[in-house]
């Protein structure tokens, strides 16, 4: 846990290269922990890594497919490698299972659908 949390502080102070090496770590350390795995995925999709935000995403919606960041992280996966169509249903879900920022989630859906 330790390097997960780390991996935040060095997100929040923008060392994004940083925090994705801490979350590596992290995922390693604890290969069952889903909040890493999303992190790994949101490390990459800051990094502009969108097919190993993917491979991370999934591995947190197979830990845990009843939380809505998982999802949300998957979402934002698919609709960077061009797959919208898959984004905005895995946005559907997230939003479904509580997501906290689920008007920006809408807004992500809104563009999408509508061409922008």
């Amino acid at each position: 846990p330790l390097y997960h949390y780390r991996s935040k502080l060095r997100c929040a102070a923008g060392d994004r290269a940083g925090a994705l090496d801490d979350v590596q770590r992290a995922t390693v350390l604890a290969p069952n922990d889903a909040s890493a795995w999303c992190s790994r995925a949101y490390c990459h999709l800051l990094l502009a890594n969108p097919a190993q935000a993917l491979v991370a995403a999934v591995r947190g919606v197979e830990l845990c497919p009843d939380h809505p960041a998982p999802w949300n992280h998957l979402a934002d996966a698919l609709h960077a490698i061009g797959r919208s169509r898959d984004a905005v249903r895995y946005w559907r879900r997230a939003m479904r299972l509580g997501h906290p920022w689920s008007e920006q989630i809408e807004a992500k859906i809104l563009k999408v659908t509508n061409g922008g």
